[in-house]
C-alpha cells in the first residue's frame, strides 16, 4: 500500500487509512507468500449488565476462554474427498487440573468439529429428520481421526475452581473453520455452506475452472 503503518487501522474486514484499502485476507495471503507472520492484537470490552432475573438477559458468563486451531488437509480434485492430515489446537484452559483429560477433551472436540465441517448434514422434511440413523448420518470415527497436537495454555481465572476454565464447548468451535480455511488454501475454493461434501467441492472446482 506504500503508506506509513501508523496510519493504518482495521475496519469492516479491510486494512485502510481512509484513502487506500486492502482486504485482510488478501494481506494475510501476501504475508504468507513472503514467509512472514501475520500477528494481530485485539480486545473485547464487556458492556452488558449482569443477568436480570426477570428477563434472563445480560452478561451470563463468569469467564471467557480463548482458542486457536490450524488444520492440514489433502483434497482429491478428482473425487472432491477431503482428508484431514493434522490439527494443531492451542487452548486457554485457565488451569489444567488433569492435563491428560484436557487433551482428551480437545481431541474429542476436534473429531466432532471434523464431522461438522465435512460429513454431518441434517436432512429435514415437514419437520421430520430423515437421516436419523448412523447408516445415513455420517460421523467421524476413531479411524478418521488425524494427528492432533494439543497445546495447553494456562491463564488462571480467579473465579474458576483452582483457576480452571471450561474446555468442552470451546474446543469444538475452531475446528470447522480451520478445515474450511485449509481447503481454500489447498485448492482455492471457499465453502460457505457446511458440510464441505465432495459434491460441493467438485462443483466449486468446476466453477473455478470456467
Amino acid at each position: 500500500m506504500q503508506v506509513d503503518a501508523g496510519e493504518l487501522y482495521v475496519q469492516d474486514g479491510k486494512i485502510t487509512n481512509n484513502e487506500k484499502a486492502m482486504e485482510v485476507n488478501e494481506a494475510a495471503k501476501l504475508l504468507h507468500q513472503k514467509g512472514k507472520r501475520f500477528i494481530g492484537l485485539g480486545w473485547y470490552e464487556i458492556t452488558m449488565p449482569d443477568v436480570d432475573p426477570e428477563t434472563n438477559q445480560g452478561h451470563a458468563y463468569v469467564t471467557y476462554i480463548y482458542a486457536t486451531q490450524m488444520a492440514e488437509v489433502e483434497v482429491d480434485t478428482e473425487t472432491g474427498v477431503v482428508s484431514v492430515l493434522r490439527i494443531a489446537a492451542a487452548h486457554d484452559v485457565g488451569k489444567a487440573l488433569n492435563p491428560q483429560t484436557v487433551e482428551g477433551q480437545i481431541e474429542g472436540s476436534c473429531a466432532q468439529g471434523m464431522g461438522y465441517a465435512l460429513t454431518e448434514n441434517i436432512i429435514m422434511k415437514d419437520g421430520v429428520m430423515l437421516n436419523k440413523g448412523l447408516a445415513d448420518y455420517s460421523i467421524p470415527t476413531a479411524l478418521d481421526a488425524p494427528e492432533i497436537s494439543c497445546y495447553i495454555v494456562e491463564d488462571e481465572d480467579p473465579n474458576g475452581p483452582y483457576g480452571a476454565k471450561g474446555i468442552g464447548e470451546g474446543a469444538i468451535i475452531p475446528t470447522a473453520p480451520a478445515i474450511i480455511n485449509a481447503i481454500y488454501d489447498a485448492v482455492g475454493v471457499r465453502i460457505t455452506d457446511m458440510p464441505a461434501s465432495p459434491e460441493k467441492i467438485l462443483s466449486l472446482l468446476k466453477e473455478k475452472e470456467e
